[in-house]
């Protein structure tokens, strides 16, 4: 089917997590050329700004850039779905349930107000840290990396990206270790070797990763 079909189903998700539905909205959109900038931009907004240490605080970053997203959508394809993606409060609690879904609550405005529920939260070197959120942070950093590379072959755009992710994930070892080895691999693909090898440097002087070693030998 069409990028249009996925949409409404992509939307009750979004309502419901934002996280994960900012994510799976704008893949849906990198099936259509003319919404590839909306997609990359959705990406971004998810792997940059969207906080990693409460799920509350991740829910409101991701219904912002949605209902941005969706102000462009909106006009194009004469819906309203921006005025559906719920506002979450990020000084809600989010570490009660492992449930995803939102909890709804109607103010005298008649507005809706959720209170995310998020799922497993867990301690590490940079604090506690979301495991849905990281999860899908990631996929992000995936898809981003994926067309930078292979889409476009614009790599220089591909370090930068794994950058980026690797100053975020630098206290979640996996998440760390998979942007150093991405970072590395574009580095490569983009011919830039002394920088390759500067970063792989200083990373392992950071953390000891056989990953990271194993990529290097390849590379």
């Amino acid at each position: 089917g069409t990028w249009q079909s996925a949409l409404p189903p992509a939307v009750d998700l979004a309502i419901c997590n934002p996280v994960t539905g900012l994510y799976v909205i704008a893949r849906v959109l990198l099936q259509d050329p003319t919404k590839i900038a909306l997609a990359i931009q959705g990406l971004k907004d998810l792997l940059l700004d969207v906080p990693l240490d409460s799920f509350a605080a991740a829910a409101s970053s991701a219904s912002m850039a949605l209902r941005g997203c969706f102000k462009v959508l909106d006009r194009e394809l004469g819906t309203d779905v921006a005025s559906k993606i719920p506002r979450y409060s990020s000084a809600a609690s989010s570490s009660s349930s492992s449930n995803f879904g939102p909890t709804l609550s109607r103010e005298r405005s008649g507005s809706y107000h959720c209170s995310p529920v998020g799922g497993r939260a867990r301690d590490s070197a940079a604090g506690k840290v979301e495991d849905q959120v990281l999860a899908t942070k990631l996929l992000a950093l995936d898809t981003l990396w994926t067309h930078y590379i292979t889409t476009v072959s614009e790599p220089g755009q591909a370090v930068q990206i794994s950058l980026s992710a690797i100053a975020q994930f630098r206290g979640c070892h996996a998440a760390w270790q998979r942007a150093v080895c991405l970072a590395l691999k574009a580095f490569a693909a983009h011919g830039c070797w002394d920088d390759l090898w500067e970063l792989a440097s200083a990373e392992l002087a950071f953390c000891r990763s056989p990953e990271v070693i194993y990529q290097c030998g390849r590379l």
